[in-house]
Formats: structure tokens, C-alpha cells, sequence
């Protein structure tokens, strides 16, 4: 179904379901199918409402699966709350199936309640019926407010001030325009020419008879049958038509009208109006054959205009603008060319927005370099354009690969060296093919092109600073990289590094090694002095160690009385010396008991033997100190000279005698 100027044929029919399906009372109350069904308890049947005309034969609604405290919780005043059959009772501020909680008023007559709870300020959703209310007034919020005051029966309404209340807007009623109507919260009626509120729709137009509406204010332009500019749009209209001018090129304007022809609008309805268009260009429900916008004709009465179209348009009816031009040549439309400031020559066709090919420029018009990612310039001076600026020392990628870098075929760069006795090296890398050109330029002297139309591949150049003069006098290189297309990937650096030289590496190499070798020098020569001071002090405190250890003087007798004997032998007459020795017995001259008191180290001097000779031979040692592990518990029972006090093993010492013979 339908209507677009006369009916449509295509209207679906309904059918509603039959009643007498359902075989019980349960399905019977319960079933839909598009019409009312009861269920006749004398007949035992199921039945539509329409043809049950003794009412009771069936059985009305029940409220037994009614949630009757989820009804009287959405009830917001006191009077809606307690003029019900649910059972409800206002709390206080809020209402209650049956009874309010504990230490909360009750209220269960409408003549008991307060006035605030009583209004139905809250009801009104705009603010000129929130202010019919004397009571009620419209707050920032958009929300309308009860206002009461205190008296000696507790509350009342008090009458609101103008100054209490916010001014309200122009009424929806007042507003005569469709961009007047969309600025407010109002809907705009284009077939009825009325503005109304927004939540009105349904109560004033119960039957649909606004064809068409908005409440915005960009969708205004197009509710005007003339501002429609095909034929094909105005015939969407329901209340426009096609006037055709006769040119057989498509040109025509669009008005209200019906079937019988163009209308007008008298005091109180519209007026047949044939003086503004005849009849047979009239075009109420169809179009011309023909439709090219006026840009051309077509063939030999057919819908196919003849290619090509004129006046910069294209396009199978001629309905957008070349390639370079931009504007909306539907209906005898104008194309003009895209203004892009030199850098594009491309746009877009109906705004004209251009599609700048310099990366880093950017704008309507390419008027504007993107300083919020570091593009520098003026593109809208003569040969002027945007220019990254590179830092020193750092390498640089531009990956444009996305669907937004399609249009670019140009990137420049700039950078101003700063260490003025320092050469610069260039580096650059292409993924694809294109040209690069290199100048320089200072604030003394005008831009000079240092290299011109270098196929960019990978390369480096070396700026020398005799040649150059860097800093001081704000030297800037520029590189310029052109003709490449999309997708491409570039790698750029410019940098400041000292050449080595080698003479002065010697020489710092040198001077470094040799101050090493002496600081090692002196470090192992202080390192000797340290050690051989350390030696010293140990030697100190060995000394020290072995001078505080217990002594005692032992005396010797070396030679004791010698008893000469004179022997004969039985075949010899001579007479024989023999030396005997005065009876004398040895003492330790040092006893070393062991932690355990049980064993000891005992020392004793000996003479050693002196051979064949009576005395010890010059050169030779004649004495020495034999010392032995021995047992205390053994010398307790020899007949020496060491003494035993009380017999106890731990307590062996030597004799008093301090003296000691060999």
C-alpha cells in the first residue's frame, strides 16, 4: 500500500484468526488472533466478542494475574494513587500496595492528602503549559516543579513570581518556518505548513495526515517542492510534480500540485493554478523520458543522452562534473573549477574540497600547512609550499601507504645545520621511483639548486661547511621528492659528525697509552712500597708475639770434672787413658704439656758427637736441642728430676734447679 500522488496497488490483505479453535477457557482468554475473543460458559464455546450479545454468558476479564503492587509503585501523586481499585495507599512520598512500612504516615483518602503530593506539576512536559499552572513552574532542568508553602494546616500552593520562573521559548504554534520550527524542541509538518510539539504528533495528526516531517533543520531545504531539482525526487514527493520546460533535455522545476495540475494556496485551501505549467508538461506520478539536466539530448526520443555531455559534465544523464570541476550540475547546474592554490587538481565534485598532492598541505583550498605534525610554510605565496623540518642527526621514515595519502605525489623537507665548522651528510631511500631536487638558501643569498632531478633510490650526499656557511648565517637545505605514487615508503637524514683524523688519533692514542703505562708505574711502584711497609709491620708484630712469650735462663755446664784412668792392655806396655765422666743427670730445659694434660713436649740439650776427636771440630755445632712427645702419666714414675706436686697429671713441672748438665 501505499500513496505517492495516487495509490498504490500493491496492498497486502489481513485475515484475522477464527475464535472457536481454542476448546477451553484458558486458551480461549489468551489467544490473539486479531480479534476479541470470550469464552460463553453456557455454551461451551469459544466465540468473538462482536457476536456475544448477552454479556452474562461470558466471563470478564480477571485481575488475578495483575501485579497490583507493580501498579501502585508507578503511581507518583496521592490523588492517582488512592482513586484506584488496586488497594493502594500513599507513604509519605511514594505508594504502596496495602499498607506503608513501619513509622510511615499513611494516607488512605484522596481528602487527606497534601497539596504538594496532590499536583500534577510533574505531568506537564513543556514549559508553556508548566506555566498555566499558578502553582507549578518550568527550572533549568527542563523539568516542571510543584511549589508550596507553609501555613497553619501544614502546606499549601503558593503562587509563583516571574521571576521564579525560567522564560520560555518561542510556542512551537508561533513558529511559521521550517528553520525557525528546528531550532526549538518542535516538528515541522512540510504538507500541513505547521509547526507543532514533538510529542503532539500522534494526538494531532491521528490519522497520518502530515506526509511528511522533521525536526532538522538541514532536511529543511529539501521539504520544499522546489527546492527538489530531479524529477525522480520530486515524484517521491506525494504533493509535488514535474513541470518539464519542453526542451527534451531533462530541465524542469518541481511544485505542489496534483494529478489535475499545479496548485496554489488560497485563504483556506489550495486553488488549481494551469497559467504556471500546461498540461502537457505537466508530470504528476511520471517523468519526461529524457533526462539529462540540460548538459545534452537525447536519442531519437530515447532515455540515452547523447554522449558527450556538455558544459564540464559527465555521467550517464549528465548529473556530476568533470574530473577538475566541482558543483551540483543536476537540472542545469553550473560546474567551476577547483581551486587548490597549485598544489591539486583534483576535488571534490559537489564541495569543492581539494585534494592537495604536497603532503603536509592541507585545507579546502591547500591553503594551509599541518603545523599540528610539523609542516612549515606558506602554500597560498607564489611557488610557496609546506616543508617538514628534519632535526639533525636523527633518520626520518613517511610510510604513505593509507587510503588518505592516495592523492600525494610530493613530500619536501627542510633542515638548517647548526654546528657551523661541520660538514653535513645527506642520506635518502625511496621505495619506488622519483625525482629528488636539493637547494640551499640563506637569509643573504636567494634559493640555489645544489642538485636537480635525482632519480631517488638510495643515495648520500656531503655538504662541505668551506663551501656552505652553516649557523651563523642560517643556512637551510631544502629537498624536494616528486613524481612517485602510492603506496610509497621514504627514509631521510640529515646529519653533523666530525671526519676522523688520524694524525691527531696517533697523537691523542699515544699520549693516552704512554700516561696509562706510567700511571701503571707508579701504581705498581706504590703497590711494592705498600707491600714491602705491610711485611714490615708483620715482622713488628711477630717479634712483639714472640717477645711476649713466657722465658726462663737454664745454665749448662759444658765441661764437668773428668776422672782419668789409666788401664794396661795384655799385650802392650803403654799405658791407656779413659776418661770418665762425672756422674751427672740431665734435666729438660723446657716441658710443653698438651691441652689434654696427659702428654707434654719435652726439649733436653745433647752433645753431639764429636768423632774420633776429643773436641768438637771448629765449624761444627756441638750442641743441639732434641725435643720428644712424651707421656706425664711415664715420667711420674722415673727417678728424675722433675717433681710431681701431689701426684696430679695435670700439674707436672720442672725442678727448681735451673740447671741442667749433658
Amino acid at each position: 500500500g501505499g500513496f505517492n500522488g495516487q495509490m498504490l496497488n500493491d496492498i497486502q490483505k489481513l485475515t484475522p484468526g477464527s475464535c472457536e479453535k481454542n476448546a477451553n477457557n484458558g486458551a480461549c482468554e489468551k489467544a490473539a488472533p486479531g480479534i476479541k475473543c470470550v469464552w460463553n460458559f453456557e455454551k461451551k464455546i469459544c466465540q468473538p466478542f462482536s457476536v456475544t450479545s448477552k454479556v452474562a454468558s461470558y466471563h470478564t476479564c480477571s485481575r488475578r494475574g495483575a501485579n497490583v503492587t507493580s501498579l501502585c509503585g508507578r503511581l507518583t501523586s496521592c490523588p492517582s494513587c488512592l482513586e484506584n481499585t488496586y488497594g493502594c495507599v500513599w507513604c509519605g512520598s511514594s505508594c504502596s500496595h496495602g499498607r506503608c512500612g513501619k513509622n510511615i504516615k499513611e494516607t488512605n483518602v484522596p481528602e487527606k492528602c497534601e497539596v504538594a503530593e496532590s499536583s500534577n506539576c510533574d505531568k506537564l512536559h513543556n514549559c508553556h503549559a508548566c506555566h498555566t499552572e499558578y502553582h507549578c513552574g518550568w527550572q533549568t532542568d527542563e523539568k516542571c516543579y510543584t511549589f508550596v508553602r507553609e501555613s497553619s494546616n501544614g502546606t499549601e500552593k503558593a503562587i509563583l513570581n516571574d521571576d521564579y520562573r525560567v522564560k520560555c521559548e518561542i510556542p512551537c504554534s508561533s513558529r511559521t518556518t521550517c528553520e525557525n520550527c528546528t531550532q526549538g524542541p518542535c516538528m515541522w509538518c512540510s504538507s500541513q505548513q505547521i509547526c507543532i510539539e514533538s510529542n503532539a504528533y500522534a494526538a494531532v495528526f491521528p490519522v497520518a495526515q502530515c506526509m511528511e516531517w522533521t525536526t532538522q533543520m538541514t532536511k529543511c531545504r529539501g521539504l520544499n517542492c522546489r527546492d527538489i531539482q530531479t524529477c525522480d525526487q520530486c515524484q517521491k514527493n506525494p504533493r509535488c510534480g514535474w513541470c518539464d520546460d519542453g526542451s527534451g533535455t531533462g530541465l524542469g522545476v518541481c511544485l505542489e500540485g496534483s494529478a489535475a495540475g499545479p496548485v496554489v494556496m488560497g485563504q483556506s485551501t489550495y486553488l488549481l493554478n494551469n497559467t504556471v505549467c500546461s498540461a502537457g508538461q505537466w508530470f504528476f506520478t511520471t517523468c519526461p523520458a529524457c533526462q539529462c539536466n540540460g548538459h545534452s539530448t537525447c536519442v531519437n526520443g530515447t532515455e540515452k543522452c547523447v554522449l558527450p555531455c556538455q558544459h564540464l559534465t559527465e555521467g550517464s544523464h549528465c548529473q556530476q562534473c568533470m574530473a577538475s570541476y566541482h558543483g551540483d550540475p543536476v537540472n542545469g547546474g553550473n560546474c567551476t573549477p577547483c581551486f587548490c592554490n597549485n598544489h591539486g587538481d583534483l576535488c571534490h565534485r559537489e564541495t569543492g574540497r581539494c585534494y592537495c598532492t604536497t603532503k603536509g598541505i592541507n585545507g579546502p583550498h591547500c591553503n594551509r600547512c599541518d603545523e599540528s605534525n610539523h609542516y612549515v610554510g606558506n602554500p597560498e605565496e607564489e611557488n610557496g609550499s609546506c616543508f617538514y623540518n628534519l632535526s639533525i642527526d636523527f633518520q626520518y621514515t613517511f610510510n604513505m601507504s593509507k587510503p588518505e595519502d592516495r592523492h600525494y605525489t610530493n613530500i619536501n623537507f627542510m633542515n638548517i645545520p647548526v654546528k657551523p665548522d661541520v660538514d653535513v651528510d645527506f642520506t635518502i631511500s625511496c621505495s619506488d621511483s622519483a625525482l629528488v631536487n636539493i637547494s640551499v638558501a640563506s637569509s643573504s643569498s636567494p634559493e640555489k639548486f645544489l642538485d636537480e632531478n635525482h632519480k631517488c633510490g638510495t643515495f648520500k650526499l656531503r655538504f662541505s661547511h668551506d663551501d656552505h656557511v652553516f649557523g651563523a648565517d642560517n643556512s637551510t637545505f631544502y629537498v624536494y621528492v616528486f613524481n612517485f605514487n602510492t603506496p610509497f615508503v621514504l627514509q631521510i637524514s640529515f646529519s653533523q659528525h666530525r671526519q676522523l683524523d688520524l694524525l691527531q688519533f696517533f697523537i691523542t692514542f699515544s699520549s693516552c697509552f704512554l700516561s696509562l703505562l706510567i700511571m701503571a708505574a707508579v701504581m705498581w711502584k706504590i703497590k711494592q712500597k705498600y707491600d714491602l711497609y705491610r711485611r714490615r709491620q708483620r715482622l713488628f708484630v711477630e717479634m712483639e708475639q714472640m717477645a711476649s712469650r713466657p722465658f726462663a735462663g737454664v745454665a749448662v755446664e759444658l765441661d764437668a770434672q773428668l776422672v782419668i784412668i789409666s788401664a794396661h792392655t795384655g799385650s802392650e806396655d803403654r799405658r791407656k787413658k779413659v776418661i770418665i765422666r762425672k756422674k751427672c743427670h740431665p734435666t729438660p730445659i723446657a716441658l710443653e704439656p698438651c691441652s689434654g694434660g696427659k702428654a707434654a713436649v719435652l726439649s733436653l740439650i745433647v752433645r753431639l758427637p764429636p768423632g774420633e776427636e776429643e773436641y768438637t771440630p771448629a765449624g761444627q755445632s756441638g750442641l743441639g736441642i732434641a725435643s720428644a712427645l712424651v707421656s706425664l702419666g711415664t715420667l711420674c714414675k722415673g727417678n728424675t728430676d722433675v717433681i710431681k706436686e701431689s701426684c696430679k697429671l695435670d700439674s707436672w713441672k720442672t725442678s727448681s734447679n735451673s740447671s741442667t748438665c749433658i
